[in-house]
This record gives structure tokens, C-alpha cells and sequence, in this order.
């Protein structure tokens, strides 16, 4: 007897492509509403997950480490001097300590009502402050202003006793998108200066060139 000739894997693809789509016809009418109902709700399911702009207003973060010439308890107290900050943070006009607390681990926490300002533009927002000197890291939430969201830590990493990493974290959302339309760009670039800005002054307070 002569061999049985096989078809080519080719035509082996169309024909199970062509039987799982005569499958899915008999299963559900694809001319039917509850067919695209389904396909649509998979389809935003899919967007959720994987987080597509579509679904979701992607917020403004920047982060940044430096390593800098000073010791990581040095820059713990530049950062935690929040009423020096007028006199050297991009944008900072004035700042106001409200009030001062301990949490219930026993870190300090401030309260405070910061001022910034660009020519004719000016606004303040209100923070809480949370210094966790144990653990060197500085947590700053937003609590009111314009925005509808912001959060900024700091965390300092000790190299050796006079040179550290800080870490710079940030990440907000103005409350509308006519403000962020016209205050984005401005605070974008003085977050992006803060950490640099923090640098240098521990470099005048420390007298280190």
C-alpha cells in the first residue's frame, strides 16, 4: 500500500483557525449585541489592568538619588528644618509651622502651611510632615491647596560618616486640568530642582566647597 499523504502544516492552521471560528459563531451570534458586550468589557477589563492612560490620569512623579558630601543625620536636619525654606527651595515664598505632634510611634510630626509663588501666580498648601529620624526618612502628605493629590519622601542612606545617598521621591495631581494646564510646567521643573537645591544649601550651612 502507498503512503497517506498528510496535508502541509499550513493548511493544518487553517483548518483548526477555521473550525474554532465556526465554534465561536455557533456558540455566540457575532452579529448580536451581547457577542460585542462581551468583547468591550474584556477589552476595558484589559485596559485596567494594565493600567492604560485611557482609563486612568497618569499623575506627575519624579525621583532622583544623589550622593552628597555630607553625613546622612546632616541631611536629615537640613530637610526636617522646614522654616529655612523660603530662603533657598525654588518657588517657596513662605512657610508657616502650624502645629507640632507626635505620632503614636513617637515620631514628630508638623503641620504646616508652605506658600509658593512664580510672578503673578500664587498659592498655598497645606502638609503633614512625618519625621522618622530612626529609620531616616522624611514623609511629607498632602493635606490641602490645589492639588488633589501629593506625596514627596525622603530617604537618606548612610556611605560613611560624611557622605550619603538621598533619595528624592515625588508625586502629585493638581485638582483640575485647568490649574495643572497652567502651574504644571512651573512645578515640574522646581520639584526637579529641589533635590540639587537641598544639596547646595547643606554645602553653605555645613561649610563644605
Amino acid at each position: 500500500m502507498g503512503r497517506r499523504l498528510q496535508p502541509p502544516v499550513a493548511d493544518l492552521r487553517h483548518v483548526t483557525f477555521a473550525k474554532k471560528r465556526l465554534e465561536t459563531s455557533i456558540r455566540f451570534n457575532i452579529n448580536s449585541e451581547d457577542f460585542w458586550r462581551r468583547k468591550v468589557s474584556k477589552y476595558r477589563l484589559r485596559l485596567a489592568m494594565a493600567g492604560h492612560p485611557r482609563d486612568r490620569r497618569a499623575m506627575p512623579r519624579f525621583r532622583t538619588t544623589r550622593r552628597v558630601r555630607h553625613g546622612a543625620q546632616a541631611m536629615f536636619d537640613l530637610v526636617a528644618d522646614v522654616e529655612a525654606y523660603p530662603q533657598f527651595l525654588p518657588l517657596c515664598t513662605g512657610l508657616r509651622v502650624r502645629k507640632r505632634d507626635v505620632d503614636a510611634e513617637g515620631r514628630p510630626v508638623l503641620v504646616a502651611d508652605m506658600e509658593v509663588g512664580y510672578r503673578a501666580i500664587r498659592e498655598k498648601f497645606t502638609s503633614r510632615v512625618t519625621l522618622d529620624r530612626p529609620n531616616l526618612q522624611i514623609l511629607v502628605e498632602y493635606i490641602d491647596g490645589p492639588f488633589r493629590h501629593l506625596q514627596n519622601r525622603w530617604t537618606f542612606k548612610p556611605v560613611d560618616d560624611q557622605t550619603s545617598d538621598v533619595d528624592f521621591f515625588i508625586d502629585y495631581e493638581f485638582a483640575s486640568r485647568t490649574l495643572g494646564l497652567l502651574m504644571g510646567s512651573m512645578f515640574d521643573q522646581a520639584f526637579r530642582k529641589f533635590a540639587v537645591a537641598f544639596e547646595t544649601r547643606a554645602d553653605k550651612v555645613y561649610a563644605r566647597t
